[in-house]
């Protein structure tokens, strides 16, 4: 499988690629790629093309775009995950791991319940660090456009937001199911799912929920870990849609 690396479209131009910064040192100087080895180039846009090193400077990687390949790599519905932040480093895994699974956006949310409290000199460190993991993780998977990152919401904020579904997992519904949820999946066009911090969602917070037509689901008889919570969902996604 040859080495593949996401580039804005504005470095994309007259079949050629330019491949500049860290992804220029991870190709050349840890890759150890050379001229003529074949590599893919994403441009974020859901085009793949496969590619050719024909020039190494010490300012950029010149590649020849042989191809434009054909590749199904998303989930028929875009899904947005709004993630309650969680303690220390499992937002990075949640990212890795979402981004692997076909997220199509997340969205980092502060509730009553969460731990961490971001400044918005600590938000912008951390989104920058998120879109980074995203990226490597897109990459390494094949990934035909890059997960959209944040900004930063609070509760409030984030259940404003349209999509053809809502839900929300909640260890206190016993028999409204995820599966349920996606009975008239013909009609979803796009998902939206909100998932608790360490501590869950206040009662408040649920009733808030409701009022903005999102839906208290269950995914079982086993109460999940915050960062397990979305990779089950995507998981389910995946099956119930492309399996």
């Amino acid at each position: 499988m040859p080495a593949r690396f996401f580039i804005p479209q504005k470095q994309l131009k007259n079949n050629q690629a330019q491949i500049t910064g860290k992804d220029q040192h991870h190709l050349i100087d840890v890759l150890r790629h050379k001229i003529g080895d074949e590599i893919e180039i994403i441009d974020g846009q859901s085009n793949i093309y496969a590619a050719k090193i024909e020039k190494i400077t010490a300012q950029a990687v010149t590649c020849l775009i042989t191809a434009k390949k054909s590749r199904k790599t998303e989930l028929p519905i875009p899904v947005t995950i709004f993630q309650c932040l969680p303690k220390a480093k499992k937002m990075d895994w949640i990212i890795e791991k979402c981004t692997e699974l076909g997220v199509f956006k997340i969205v980092p949310v502060i509730s009553e319940r969460s731990i961490p409290k971001l400044d918005s000199a600590g938000q912008k460190h951390k989104l920058f660090r998120w879109e980074q993991i995203a990226k490597s993780a897109a990459e390494q998977c094949g990934r035909a456009i890059l997960p959209k990152l944040g900004p930063v919401q609070n509760f409030a904020e984030a259940v404003k937001v349209a999509a053809d579904l809502k839900i929300i997992p909640w260890e206190s519904e016993k028999t409204f199911s995820l599966k349920a949820a996606l009975q008239n999946k013909g009609k979803v066009l796009s998902l939206a799912v909100y998932i608790g911090p360490e501590g869950g969602f206040s009662l408040s917070e649920i009733e808030t929920a409701k009022k903005e037509t999102i839906l208290p689901v269950t995914l079982g008889p086993r109460v999940l870990r915050t960062e397990t919570v979305g990779i089950f969902v995507l998981s389910a996604l995946a099956y119930e849609y492309e399996l």
